[in-house]
């Protein structure tokens, strides 16, 4: 089960961060859940990014900065039949709002591209929102960074090491 390092819940929504970092670069990630509930309490709609910790902490920075516009991350694998499957993560601040950060999954039929790259073919079969006061954004992006900070520091020596086992 991956630590939680984030949450913030409405009254019909749930947005989680949780701890995938690994010492293999491809692997190293941040899970991003965002689910849609009903009256009942139970999910109704679940997506999930996965999002590289190195890209997030610039946007977490930009956050307290108070100079992030928009930031979009592109992601894709296969899904149960072995079809390609696009997931897109957009953050932006648009001022017009109380809650001024509109936070976005969205989950579709995908196209392999380039060397691997998915993109999303259509509309998205999926798609949650969830907007963020900026005290929640900031404590999001102070957590995240801090923990992601943190996780480094204590694996400072195993990175050192994997890396130079990898060049030599």
């Amino acid at each position: 089960m991956a630590v939680q390092i984030f949450r913030y819940v409405t009254k019909d929504k749930v947005l989680a961060l949780e701890d995938m970092l690994s010492l293999e670069p491809k692997k190293n990630k941040i899970a991003v859940t965002l689910l849609e509930y009903g009256k009942d309490f139970k999910a109704k709609t679940t997506l999930y990014h996965y999002l590289d910790p190195d890209d997030f902490k610039v946007v977490c920075w930009e956050i307290l900065a108070g100079t992030l516009d928009e930031w979009i991350d592109y992601k894709g694998s296969p899904d149960k039949e072995g079809l390609p499957e696009a997931r897109v993560f957009s953050l932006k601040k648009d001022t017009r709002y109380r809650n001024p950060y509109i936070l976005r999954l969205s989950r579709g039929r995908g196209e392999i591209v380039g060397a691997g790259a998915v993109k999303m073919v259509g509309k998205p079969t999926a798609s949650l929102s969830i907007l963020l006061p900026e005290f929640e954004a900031k404590r999001m992006a102070l957590t995240t960074l801090d923990y992601v900070r943190a996780w480094e520091l204590v694996n400072f020596r195993a990175r050192q090491k994997m890396w130079s086992a990898q060049q030599g």
